[in-house]
C-alpha cells in the first residue's frame, strides 16, 4: 500500500525479523536465524539491562553472509554521536549493504534509570549529527569542530549511506521520521506478531 507524505511516498514492507537482546549466544543465534531464512536479525539496546549491542553485532556480522543486521533500537544518550557514528561505520564495514541503524527515544532503557524518554528535539539533533558525521562532514560538539578521522581500511568509507529508521509510537514521532529518517519501525504485524515487524520504507519522489 502506498500513501503520500509531503515529498515522499511511503510503502509498507513486511519482513520476517528476529529481535534478541545482546548476550553471549547472540552470534550463534544469528547464524541459526539466517539458516531459518529470516530477513533480518535485530540487536536490542538497553545498557541497564543487557550487554553492548555493537560488541555482539561484530561476530554476528563476521559469521553470517546473507541476513540483514540491525539495532532495535539504539538509545542515543547511552553513547556520544561520534561513538554511534563510528560503531555504525564499523558494522557497515564488516557487513556491507546488510546493516540498518534503528534508533529510539529510549523508553525502556531510560525508564530503567528512572528517567523519562529522550525529548524529541534532542533526539532529532542527535540523528542529524550522526548522519552528518557518516556523510564525512564536520560538526560542532562541545563547542569544538570535529569529524570522523578514520584512515583507509578502518570502518566503511565516508560518505556512508546506511539506512536509518526511527521507532514510532505516536504522530509526533511519525512526523519526525518523515523529516529525518529513511523509514520507521512500527508495531508487529497483527497476523504474525512473533515473526514479522512492519517497516515503512520511504521512497523519495
Amino acid at each position: 500500500m502506498t500513501t503520500g507524505h509531503d515529498r515522499n511516498q511511503v510503502r509498507t514492507v513486511p519482513e520476517s525479523s528476529c529481535g534478541l537482546p545482546p548476550g553471549p549466544d547472540f552470534a550463534d543465534l544469528a547464524v541459526r536465524v539466517e539458516e531459518l531464512g529470516y530477513t533480518r536479525m535485530r540487536d536490542l539496546d538497553s545498557a541497564p539491562l543487557w550487554e553492548d549491542p555493537f560488541v555482539h553485532l561484530t561476530p554476528a556480522a563476521r559469521r553470517t553472509t546473507r541476513i540483514g543486521l540491525a539495532t532495535a533500537v539504539l538509545v542515543p544518550d547511552e553513547r556520544s554521536e561520534m561513538a554511534t557514528a563510528s560503531s555504525i561505520a564499523t558494522i557497515a564495514h564488516l557487513a556491507p549493504g546488510r546493516f540498518r541503524a534503528c534508533l529510539g527515544t529510549g523508553f525502556t532503557a531510560r525508564r530503567a534509570l528512572g528517567q523519562a524518554p529522550m525529548r524529541l528535539d534532542a533526539f532529532a539533533a542527535y540523528i542529524t549529527t550522526v548522519g552528518r558525521l557518516l556523510a564525512g562532514e564536520t560538526v560542532v560538539q562541545d563547542g569544538r569542530s570535529t569529524r570522523m578521522l578514520h584512515t583507509a581500511g578502518l570502518t566503511a568509507a565516508r560518505p556512508l549511506d546506511v539506512p536509518v529508521r526511527v521507532s514510532v509510537l505516536g504522530p509526533r514521532d511519525a512526523a519526525l521520521a518523515g523529516d529525518l529518517a529513511d523509514g520507521i519501525i512500527g508495531r508487529p504485524h497483527p497476523a504474525r506478531p512473533r515473526v514479522t515487524s512492519s517497516d515503512s520504507e520511504r521512497r523519495r519522489s
